[in-house]
Order: structure tokens, then C-alpha cells, then sequence
């Protein structure tokens, strides 16, 4: 009984059918994604964009030889580190599949 308890909240939380996940999983289907998982995905996309740009700015002004701020580089790339092991855990949190090895490095 508790098995069952358990299959149907775990289907529920991703909006299926008991019968749905357990043939998803059974036949290596991929099953979908949690809609907070949907809705963190969208944030880091958007934060990802927003220090895409920021980089872009950065790499022109290094390339023309006006880099602004040149002591806060260091602090700057610190921080995108930071963001960057947030994102890693946060997607470790929704992606059982994922392992560490799986991780870029800057």
C-alpha cells in the first residue's frame, strides 16, 4: 500500500498517470519535467542571458583595450563560479541522471 502511495504522488507531481509513469520507466521513456523544475529552468535561462551579456560587454572593451574595472575582474569571475555550482546543484535537484562528472569547467 505504500508503494502505491508513493507511485501515485510521484506521478501526480508530474502531472501523469500511475500507468504512464510506471511505462515511462519501465520502457526508458523520458518522463516530464516537474512544472517548478519548468518554472526554475526558465529563471536560470534568464540569469544566464543577463551574464551572457554582461561577458559580451566585458570581452568588447578587454578586445579594445578599455577594460573597465580591471581589479574587479577577478571578484566578477569568482562570482559566475558561484552561479555556475548554484545552477549545477540546482539541476541535480531535478535530474537524478545527472552525475558530477557531467559538469564543465570555466
Amino acid at each position: 500500500m505504500a508503494e502505491l502511495l508513493e507511485l501515485e504522488a510521484l506521478a501526480a507531481g508530474l502531472g501523469i498517470t500511475p500507468a504512464d509513469f510506471i511505462r515511462r520507466r519501465t520502457f526508458g521513456y523520458s518522463l516530464p519535467r516537474r512544472p517548478d523544475a519548468q518554472e526554475a529552468l526558465l529563471k536560470t535561462v534568464s540569469v544566464l542571458a543577463a551574464t551572457g551579456n554582461n561577458l559580451n560587454q566585458l570581452a568588447r572593451h578587454a578586445h579594445a583595450g578599455r577594460l573597465p574595472h580591471a581589479d574587479r575582474l577577478a571578484v566578477v569571475l569568482d562570482e559566475i563560479e558561484a552561479q555556475q555550482e548554484r545552477i549545477f546543484l540546482m539541476l541535480d535537484r531535478f535530474d537524478d541522471s545527472r552525475g558530477h562528472e557531467a559538469r564543465p569547467q570555466l
